[in-house]
């Protein structure tokens, strides 16, 4: 099974803040995990992966763009970075083929996650 937490934030959120938005709204970040963001966000969010033990992917905007199953798109993402969705697609995408949101996009005061997972 893969499982993926795709993250989105602001250029202010901190490492610190995304990991107690996580670990206050995921009960289970055991286990191999993957963390995902948009490419402009890499520096910001591998102290995260780091701190989790997941390996991280990133991925441009418009590769975001294109991607399925978007359960909450955002009008305001998308008038920024012409993608509907960084932390669902994030996730998704980086779960792979036959991946389903497991949580969808839950935000804090300057990030948003969602978690996604495929059993191929």
């Amino acid at each position: 099974m893969i499982r993926a937490i795709g993250i989105g934030c602001s250029t202010a959120a901190t490492p610190e803040e995304i990991l107690v938005c996580l670990r206050g709204g995921l009960k289970d970040l055991s286990g191999e995990l993957i963390v995902a963001t948009l490419d402009r966000r890499a520096e910001i969010i591998e102290p995260v992966a780091r701190a989790l033990g997941a390996r991280m992917i990133t991925f441009s905007a418009k590769e975001l763009a294109v991607i399925r199953g978007i359960s909450l798109p955002s009008a305001r993402c998308f008038a920024t970075l012409e993608t509907q969705s960084v932390a669902e697609a994030a996730a998704l995408a980086a779960a792979g083929k036959g991946s389903r949101l497991i949580v969808p996009r839950q935000a804090g005061a300057r990030c948003t996650y969602a978690f996604a997972e495929a059993t191929t």
